[in-house]
């Protein structure tokens, strides 16, 4: 949860920065998509789509994730044992329980540590120069 929560104030940061209008309380879709509108005004809007779709390809994960309470289930193959983390979503209880492997978790994890890393690390275009003030006579 806490990567998660690292790329989503990574894209707020921007929202901030490019002083683009987004509730803070929105979805982090909605906020993903406000700021692809301002991909205009970054220096490589080209990395900057890249991002947004890594992120917008693990939120899959993050719903099952940030709206679950999270298990450990032992299951059984052949003659072993074998843990892996569960989250049946408590928001939507027709979802496919999601079960996930200690490997996938510590990569889904560093995933998203790395996008947090780049965002933060995404150059804007200087702004656009002020337009000289009118000599009034």
């Amino acid at each position: 949860m806490d990567a998660f929560a690292r790329v989503e104030s990574a894209v707020v940061a921007y929202l901030i920065q490019l002083n683009e209008k987004c509730c803070p309380t929105a979805p982090l879709g909605q906020k993903m998509e406000t700021l692809r509108k301002a991909r205009d005004r970054f220096q490589k809007p080209a990395k900057l789509d890249a991002r947004l779709d890594k992120i917008a390809m693990l939120s899959t994960v993050r719903a099952d994730v940030v709206h679950s309470v999270m298990e450990i289930v032992q299951v059984r193959e052949g003659e072993g044992l074998r843990w892996l983390f569960m989250f049946r979503n408590s928001g939507d209880a027709e979802r496919p329980v999601l079960l996930l492997s200690p490997e996938t978790m510590r990569k889904v994890t560093g995933d998203l540590n790395t996008i947090a890393h780049q965002f933060s690390d995404q150059p804007l275009k200087p702004p656009a120069p002020a337009a000289p003030a009118a000599a009034s006579g």
